[in-house]
């Protein structure tokens, strides 16, 4: 029992290690690709960070899974610790139990993850772009060029943040539905929100206006001017108005499928979601049987070549990234290639089993040969060995 416990701790250990290796990046980078750098403001960092980090870790599981248990295994061969346990008459398949446990709870968080909280967390992150592109905080809001705002009846030009709100060189545009325009310049402008409204206050500017196509242009100099911006505060921001298959927890999703076949494009994005929802969280458990039965077939010859690890992670890599390209691309495309995702990861279950059931034939005891097993002729001329 102690043997087991450290072994799974051990597996544990290394998974975690890899999981947080490469997810971490993976998760930097997706968190500067959906958050410009204007948008770096607290609230909204968070919830970006809890919306991506669910979905990548249970995309990268399986993977991390089955590269840290290979890894620590390959170690513990070339430590020998192997060849102890196996002279202590334990069968590979006793050997591999511990990691073999890690890898069905990397499948459960798998599913867990997939099917629960990445639905809901990754609902956060567009909820988070769609307040970036509609609310008219100051904060979010890009300097040195022009910002279309309201479907494009004003735009907005802002210079050099002055903090608290104020912005220097600030250029407002406006146009009506007869034609005409208004401009607003002015050296500083101040962002205030009151009753709910944004506006904006333009600070000794001028403005041009032109009522119409037809009509003069008239210029006009202030002190004080307050503009409203066309859009409500972030108390009455426009909702969101779709919702991806993506957002849907495992009963809704699976709800939908009656509905989603009944759309060709519905139909390619359910079995496109469905592929990395249900089929890729086993990989965890093929990655884990190819890893160890690749490490474990391979105790007799020496382990402390580390280029023959690498290639048993460089392969692991390629078959997960093979089946998360069907599911994410060619499913789209045509539904049934979620077939070959499946065979696909049903013959890596197969191969690593079948290579550890041959990595104990050496230590398997044999059956004594009977002299009936023997021709007659070898039995004549006394060559046969009994």
């Amino acid at each position: 029992m102690r043997l087991f416990i450290h072994l799974t701790l051990a597996s544990l250990a290394a998974v975690a290690i890899t999981t947080l290796a490469l997810c971490l990046p993976v998760i930097t980078a997706a968190f500067f690709a959906h958050l410009p750098p204007r948008a770096m403001i607290g609230d909204l960092m968070v919830a970006t960070l809890s919306g991506i980090t669910p979905t990548a870790v249970y995309l990268a599981l399986p993977l991390t899974t089955g590269i840290g248990i290979t890894l620590r295994y390959s170690q513990f061969a070339s430590d020998g610790y192997i060849a102890v346990l196996h002279s202590s008459r334990l069968s590979a398949f006793q050997v591999a139990m511990p990691a073999l446990t890690v890898a069905l709870g990397a499948v459960i968080a798998g599913y867990f993850l997939s099917n629960v909280v990445a639905p809901i967390t990754v609902s956060q992150v567009h909820d988070t772009i769609h307040k970036i592109t509609h609310s008219l905080d100051h904060r979010l809001l890009p300097t040195h060029r022009f910002i279309q705002l309201s479907d494009g009846r004003y735009a907005v030009y802002l210079g050099d943040p002055l903090g608290e709100g104020r912005y220097r060189d600030v250029i407002v545009r406006e146009k009506n539905v007869e034609g005409g325009e208004k401009t607003l310049t002015a050296p500083i402008g101040i962002f205030d929100e009151t009753g709910g409204k944004r506006i904006i206050t333009l600070v000794g500017g001028f403005l041009q206006e032109r009522e119409n196509l037809g009509a003069d242009l008239r210029l006009v100099g202030f002190q004080h001017l307050i503009q409203p911006l066309g859009l409500d505060g972030t108390a009455d921001m426009p909702a969101r108005g779709w919702q991806g298959v993506f957002e849907l927890v495992g009963r809704d999703f699976t709800a939908l499928a009656e509905g989603a076949m009944q759309d060709p494009m519905a139909q390619r994005a359910w079995w496109s979601e469905a592929t990395k929802r249900f089929l890729l969280p086993l990989l965890a458990i093929g990655h884990t049987l190819l890893g160890l039965g690749l490490v474990l077939s391979s105790v007799g010859s020496s382990m402390r070549d580390r280029s023959r690890v690498y290639f048993y992670v460089a392969l692991i890599l390629v078959i997960h990234v093979t089946v998360l390209v069907v599911g994410e691309s060619l499913v789209r495309q045509d539904p049934r290639m979620i077939v070959a995702a499946a065979l696909a990861a049903l013959a890596e279950i197969v191969i690593g089993a079948s290579l550890l059931y041959r990595s104990d034939a050496p230590r398997r005891p044999r059956r004594r040969a009977s002299r009936a097993s023997y021709p007659d002729t070898m039995l004549a001329t006394g060559k046969a060995v009994v």
